[in-house]
């Protein structure tokens, strides 16, 4: 019984110091996360995102991996996307829309897209 208890309550210890540790190191990404989201449309290198925090590029790439569940490049891409998908009902246009997202042309954006989401986005309009 009381091996049973140890072991619930190192489990629990584990599990706490694992949400703070994700918590601390979101803390560390947050600059970054802020300058993605008023630069998603440029296509900066990593490096200056891994300035924000004061860290070395690859091992912000490791700890944004960690932390976020994607790499930068991926996290970018997801903001973009979802711009891109907004834009899209207003335009109706894929070239306009992958331009004002970032994209360098349409057919790059539209692949991406499609290995994304399994779907063109022409086919989002159909779904609102």
């Amino acid at each position: 019984v009381k091996l049973t208890k140890l072991k619930s309550l190192m489990l629990e210890l584990i599990s706490h110091l694992a949400y703070e540790n994700d918590n601390q190191m979101k803390e560390i990404l947050k600059p970054a996360l802020d300058y993605f989201s008023i630069t998603y449309k440029e296509n900066l290198p990593i490096q200056s995102y891994a300035e924000k925090c004061n860290l070395s590029e690859s091992y912000f790439r490791k700890i944004f991996r960690e932390t976020i569940g994607m790499s930068p490049i991926n996290y970018r891409n997801e903001l973009r996307f979802a711009e891109a998908e907004r834009l899209y009902l207003l335009y109706r246009n894929i070239g306009r829309v992958a331009e004002e997202v970032g994209f360098c042309d349409e057919v790059f954006f539209t692949k991406l897209y499609k290995k994304r989401f399994g779907t063109s986005i022409k086919n989002i309009a159909k779904l609102v």
